[in-house]
């Protein structure tokens, strides 16, 4: 009767101490994602890409923000 959620770890930054306790953490190999933004090359669309990659990069810490190779386990 012991229930487990998946959180992403940007979810639990705010967290205080008390919830941090409870968290546990994936052993290596840690699932990753990978976000992608494409569009086609034209000026519109170039700006307005920009524009969000910025937003989405000024909200995500930067220890998140490096590319890191990772060993992909298939499923």
């Amino acid at each position: 009767n012991n229930g487990v959620t998946l959180l992403p770890e940007l979810a639990t930054l705010e967290f205080n101490a008390q919830r941090r306790k409870h968290l546990r953490y994936f052993k290596s190999p840690e699932p990753v994602r990978e976000v992608s933004l494409i569009t086609r090359r034209l000026v519109v669309k170039r700006k307005l890409t920009s524009a969000l990659e910025e937003a989405i990069l000024s909200v995500i810490p930067e220890k998140y923000r490096k590319a890191v190779k990772r060993k992909i386990i298939k499923i």
